[in-house]
Order: C-alpha cells, then structure tokens, then sequence
C-alpha cells in the first residue's frame, strides 16, 4: 500500500495554497518598522559604496608623489621656446620631432632630457 501512494503523489500539483499566517511578531507598527529598517539599510549601503568610490579615486593620487619622468610630448613644448639659446637643447628637439613623426631608430638620453627640462622649467 505504501508504494501505490508513492506513485499516486509523484505527478499531483497543489493548487488551492492558502499564504502563511502572519505571527504576532510581524503585524501592525512591527512591520511598518521592519521597512524602515530595510530603508535605512539601503540608505547606508549607498552611503558607504559611495565613501568607497571616493577613496578609490584618490590613491593613484597618493602613488604618485614620486617624480615621473617627462614626457617627450610635454618636453618637447618646454624645450622648444629655448631652442635658439642652448645648441644642446636645438638637437634634443630635432630629435623629439623625429621621434614625435615616427622614427623609432631615433635614441633619446632620459637623464640628459630630464636635466634640461629641469633646467628650462
């Protein structure tokens, strides 16, 4: 007998499902309060999400007290109103133009470029 009622319930849907009754914890003001609570939730996880947003943004900032080497495009607008004084200065623009229009085989001394930049900055 047990096995038939086995096979019996197998396919059979319930579908006149009454809800839950509500206890007596969860009536009234008690359930107007759980919403707040929920509101207030939200309200601090957005708070937060956003306090984290805004100390991400600002510790590439903080990375970068160091000095950073210039660029050949900034270097070369610092250099270029100095061209005529120093003949030094003339061929490392020459330069960062070649290199500025695509020639690669074109080698550029850091150290020598930072210096002058400095120096003219």
């Amino acid at each position: 007998a047990a096995t038939s009622d086995k096979t019996q319930m197998h396919g059979v849907v319930q579908t006149k499902m009454e809800p839950a009754p509500l206890s007596k914890e969860m009536t009234g003001q008690d359930q107007a309060e759980g919403k707040d609570t929920a509101w207030w939730m939200l309200a601090a996880a957005f708070g937060s999400g956003a306090l984290f947003v805004l100390i991400l943004q600002r510790l590439p900032h903080l990375k970068s007290r160091t000095k950073k080497p210039y660029k050949e495009a900034d270097a070369l607008k610092i250099l270029y109103a100095h061209m005529s004084e120093d003949p030094e200065v003339e061929a490392m623009v020459r330069k960062l133009y070649a290199r500025k229009n695509g020639d690669k085989t074109v080698e550029i001394d850091k150290r020598s470029l930072k210096e002058m930049v400095e120096r003219y900055k």
